[in-house]
């Protein structure tokens, strides 16, 4: 735990919204950077919101998770879809 808690340390992390209907659950920032985008579903079969997509866009970021309890690990675009336990051992210490 306590090299979990290390690692995040490195960055900041904020909500996204635009007025023009850009949202992300969580944006990962290194300095004044972007560097992934993560939207956080209660659904192992999550739909991607066109909300998230705006948000990629705008942020330009290379990293892009969709964070679900339970479902498979497979990539859509350039969206990682995955559990969170994947997203912690085999995501976060690559971002």
């Amino acid at each position: 735990m306590n090299k979990f808690i290390k690692h995040l340390n490195k960055y900041n992390f904020y909500f996204y919204r635009t007025h023009h209907g850009a949202e992300c659950d969580l944006v990962i920032v290194r300095g004044n950077k972007p560097i992934a985008c993560i939207e956080i579903k209660l659904s192992n079969a999550p739909e991607i919101p066109k909300g998230f997509i705006s948000s990629i866009d705008d942020l330009k970021t290379n990293k892009n998770f969709i964070v679900t309890p339970e479902s498979d690990n497979y990539t859509y675009k350039n969206i990682r879809i995955c559990s969170l336990q994947t997203f912690i051992q085999k995501y976060l210490n690559k971002i």
